[in-house]
């Protein structure tokens, strides 16, 4: 017997019911569901190699500072003009916790090619240029050094009279605001790494260069984040 003929013979037997109208549709949206989880799960791990790191922001020309195998600080007080959106200067900041980095034989594991790190903490300007990234899942932070020059203006970090936004944990939406009509911001960010160089806890503020006024406070740390926002910007979650 020819092997389609016998095949015919035990699907008939079988009384195998036709697909459904919806079974493709269903099928797809159940593949692209678990390539999402399975992404989102990487994405919760994902580090980029600090050699990395190093290369693509030497490209951008952005400084790369990673600490050295040990806690310490970093407490720096910046300038920065915002790029224009619309005629004024626009920057925006997201903030979400991105957990404890995962350790393999002593040191950060490193991610599956072409994954990078969950942002723990940035801050943009005009469209989505950024000024500043942190995450707990690598060692070091970026910093704009070319646009961003060192200042002397003195901070005191802390909400300075602003209205508490909200808290958010790990799970939760991440945090963003948007401040626009502000040319220049004076920043101060204080980080503290643990023995790895990753940041542990991170605290923002954000004011404007002429006046000092409070725009943006951030205190970020790996299991949540708690943000103050000047009224006068935009919610952008």
């Amino acid at each position: 017997m020819p092997d389609d003929e016998f095949t015919r013979r035990v699907y008939d037997q079988l009384n195998v019911q036709p697909e459904s109208a919806r079974f493709f549709e269903e099928l797809q949206a159940r593949l692209e569901r678990k390539e999402r989880d399975a992404v989102r799960r990487w994405r919760r791990t994902a580090i980029v190699a600090v050699a990395v790191a190093l290369a693509a922001t030497a490209v951008a020309g952005v400084a790369v500072a990673t600490p050295t195998a040990a806690a310490n600080t970093v407490d720096v007080t910046v300038q920065c003009p915002n790029l224009e959106k619309g005629g004024v200067g626009v920057f925006s900041v997201f903030a979400e916790p991105t957990g404890n980095p995962p350790i393999e034989s002593g040191k950060i594991k490193p991610p599956p090619p072409g994954f990078r790190p969950i942002d723990g903490m940035t801050v943009e300007t005009g469209d989505s240029t950024y000024t500043l990234r942190l995450t707990s899942l690598v060692a070091g932070y970026q910093l704009d050094r070319r646009q961003c020059l060192p200042s002397k203006t003195k901070l005191k970090l802390g909400p300075n009279g602003l209205p508490k936004h909200a808290t958010f944990h790990v799970g939760d939406n991440e945090y963003g605001e948007r401040c626009t009509d502000v040319p220049k911001v004076v920043m101060r960010l204080r980080i503290s790494n643990d023995a790895y160089g990753a940041p542990t806890r991170a605290q923002l503020l954000i004011v404007r260069a002429k006046t000092n006024k409070p725009l943006v406070y951030v205190d970020w740390s790996r299991a949540k984040v708690t943000a103050w926002d000047s009224p006068g910007c935009d919610f952008t979650q």
